[in-house]
């Protein structure tokens, strides 16, 4: 199995407001460009809360789809 990755290197203004941060940082991690430790950290939330807040916005905490949850479930 070969893993790649990448660097992404974001500069967000620091006098962007708390509700667009964390916005952003859903976004991004939605988009799966960020893990959800990485967007809490942008949101500047603890994990726990970050993670509680997806659902207000309708993003899954799990970043799978159906055939990868297949999969995985298959194998244990």
């Amino acid at each position: 199995m070969t893993l790649m990755l990448d660097t992404l290197t974001l500069k967000v203004p620091q006098d962007l407001d708390e509700s667009k941060r964390e916005r952003l940082a859903v976004a991004l991690f939605d988009a799966q460009l960020l893990t959800s430790g990485q967007a809490a950290e942008m949101a500047e939330l603890p994990l726990s809360l970050f993670l509680t807040r997806l659902g207000d916005y309708g993003v899954s905490v799990l970043q799978y789809s159906a055939e990868e949850a297949i999969a995985e479930a298959s194998q244990k």
